[in-house]
């Protein structure tokens, strides 16, 4: 089965180069890997196009020629995703070895499965510090798509892979730049069954740019209360 990898990128310079090169170094071997940048203004566009020169049969990308915001830069890179199943990643963050095989292979044993997650070490980027090990209990747990709307907020979405005969058709919502990642997963969970792999395969950086780039911390759980009140309403209107 292909899967796609959608890397999402906007002046990554100092990071991107390694977020390829861990999707480059997976042990799966059928991989496409679709590099999305939103006008990028420091090098970046630069390094990507190095990459592709270098690897043109594995390597696709989608260079914008004007910053439409992270969520045009989802939908864009999604767009020239062909994989069975779909992973994303940052350009600041990085797949750690066997992420890709594992979940993989966790979806042959569930069927039915829509997304499957993974732990995630959160990594200060100056100092290379483990701050966190991010197991999500919803995920591991399973259950109500409603459990994951009140309680699930800890995984990135870097850390999930989709099927796409389940997930097909869900789109980011180019009106909500803070919390459409977090919106695209609960449409995921709506789809069918959810899980994760117990391995820690996702490295979160956490960097200056990071925080500015999806908007304020207090922006972002203002924007989750407001989201969680309609999918709630949505999905449990008994």
């Amino acid at each position: 089965s292909l899967i796609s990898v959608c890397i999402v990128t906007y002046n990554h310079m100092h990071f991107i180069a390694p977020a390829i090169q861990s999707v480059l170094d997976q042990n799966y071997p059928n991989v496409e890997i679709i590099v999305a940048d939103d006008a990028s203004t420091d090098g970046t566009v630069d390094i990507i196009r190095d990459f592709c020169t270098k690897y043109p049969t594995r390597i696709k990308a989608h260079l914008s020629l004007i910053n439409q915001g992270i969520s045009r830069n989802c939908n864009a890179g999604l767009k020239l995703c062909t994989g069975e199943y779909l992973c994303f990643l940052g350009g600041d963050d990085l797949f750690l070895p066997g992420k890709i095989t594992a979940q993989f292979s966790w979806f042959q044993q569930h069927p039915e499965a829509a997304l499957c997650g993974c732990g995630v070490e959160v990594f200060d980027s100056d100092s290379g510090r483990i701050m966190a090990v991010v197991r999500d209990k919803v995920l591991r747990q399973g259950g109500n798509v409603g459990r994951v709307i009140r309680q699930s907020c800890a995984t990135p979405t870097s850390a999930f892979m989709f099927r796409m005969a389940k997930c097909g058709g869900i789109t980011f919502d180019e009106r909500t730049p803070i919390v459409s990642d977090w919106l695209f997963n609960i449409e995921a969970c709506t789809r069918g069954k959810y899980g994760c792999v117990e391995g820690i395969y996702l490295r979160y950086r956490r960097h200056a740019g990071n925080i500015t780039a999806y908007g304020s911390i207090r922006s972002h759980l203002e924007d989750r209360l407001v989201y969680t009140d309609i999918y709630l309403a949505r999905y449990f209107r008994d």
